[in-house]
């Protein structure tokens, strides 16, 4: 039984780290993307129109 409890810690810990790096690649993923449309002067209007794409 101590065991199970171990096994279930351990996989809360790998399921919280996956989550927390999940939230870190998107966090990331939208600064490239507003850097990138930055740079290439998108305007709103058009960041929807790219962003809709991609659904």
């Amino acid at each position: 039984m101590l065991e199970l409890g171990s096994k279930c810690s351990s996989e809360d810990k790998l399921t919280d780290k996956t989550e927390k790096l999940k939230d870190e690649i998107n966090t990331l993923e939208n600064e490239i993307d507003n850097q990138i449309y930055k740079i290439y002067r998108i305007t709103e209007e058009e960041k929807k129109v790219i962003e809709e794409s991609l659904k």
